[in-house]
């Protein structure tokens, strides 16, 4: 016996209709999985779903995905470490910004913003892919802890006074210097200095780059 003939009129149309929202569904469904479109501004990194390889992509358009696993990441990015501030322009917090201490003990508070550009080459990018995965984990596991260790270890290099005053481009210069190519190799030298609120003099540790 035939299953169909046993369906009534309205039976075999609520089957039609079923079958047709099915094929409707796959027809959007596989599209989106199979092909992926990329921007002008983005860096995609796809693992293949059969074999688990890596392959970048760097121009805009559409590509093939084959059901593999996409990540996107910006080709610029900036990560920023500002002041909190009310409607006047006056600070109110510095909970994001960058603590540091200075040779005198003094402590100062650094906020600001780094842009940095992602890998230009497929295999940097594809061991930056496997090791932090999204650029959430770039920002918080590379740029932020480089930026901290820079700030930390560039303000025992000057005073206070001097970081905000005429040495404080050095201290610049410091903090963008040790956040690419490292921490500085530094001695700690035993010496006395002015202190124009603590008459005459104050002796302090300063953190010297041979």
């Amino acid at each position: 016996m035939n299953y169909r003939e046993n369906l009534d009129p309205s039976g075999r149309k609520i089957l039609t209709i079923a079958g047709g929202a099915m094929a409707a569904i796959l027809a959007i469904w596989i599209p989106m999985e199979v092909f992926e479109s990329t921007e002008a501004n983005e860096v995609v990194v796809l693992q293949s779903f059969f074999s688990g390889e890596l392959t970048v992509w760097r121009t805009p358009g559409l590509h093939t995905s084959g059901f593999g696993s996409i990540q996107s990441y910006p080709k610029s990015e900036e990560f920023r470490f500002l002041a909190q501030k009310d409607e006047k322009g006056h600070v109110i917090s510095t909970k994001d910004c960058i603590q540091t201490t200075f040779n005198d003990k003094g402590a100062g508070w650094v906020c600001g913003q780094v842009s940095f550009d992602l890998p230009s080459d497929d295999d940097h990018m594809s061991t930056l892919h496997q090791k932090y995965n999204n650029i959430e984990g770039v920002n918080d596991r590379i740029i932020k802890a480089s930026m901290v260790k820079a700030v930390t270890y560039s303000g025992p290099l000057m005073s206070s006074k001097e970081s905000t005053g005429q040495r404080r481009g050095d201290l610049i210069t410091y903090m963008q210097d040790q956040a690419t190519q490292g921490i500085y190799k530094t001695t700690e030298i035993d010496t006395e200095v002015e202190d124009l609120t603590v008459p005459p003099v104050e002796r302090v540790d300063i953190i010297d780059v041979p």
